[in-house]
């Protein structure tokens, strides 16, 4: 099983194991070998030590997981639901600061694209509604 000590570099193909500066070569494994990978990342999530794409592969994961508990009428264990809620928390958040970051960045664009005599029209009304308060 193959290894790269670069932090930085996520390449496409590799999951990161317990030690964030560590990546694994999933196309050197055996599918059971990804597959305990997966188990492992569920049952111990951790939602820093990875990235977007990496937790919707693992929530894909706990899916498929879930289905195959109820297909054999086997009681799903705690923390693969603990893990899916988990993960759905996870991304719904970091969704929620991408649309805050783009819409920070659509107004300081639109402010900057705003004339001179704009800009004095803004503040002004900004100002009178701040005294009048």
């Amino acid at each position: 099983m193959g290894t790269v000590r670069n932090r930085h570099h996520d390449p496409k193909g590799r999951a990161r194991t317990k030690n964030p500066n560590i990546f694994v070569d999933l196309s050197k494994q055996r599918p059971a070998e990804r597959r305990k990978l997966m188990l492992d990342q569920l049952r111990n999530f951790n939602a820093e030590a990875m990235n977007l794409d990496e937790l919707v592969a693992l929530a894909a994961f706990g899916r498929q997981l879930r289905a195959e508990y109820e297909a054999l009428k086997v009681e799903e264990p705690p923390f693969v639901d603990d893990g899916l809620k988990a993960i759905r928390r996870e991304v719904e958040g970091r969704m929620a600061d991408r649309r805050a970051t783009r819409v920070r960045e659509i107004k300081a664009t639109l402010e900057g694209l705003k004339s001179r005599e704009e800009k004095r029209e803004s503040l002004e009304k900004e100002l009178a509604a701040l005294t009048s308060a």
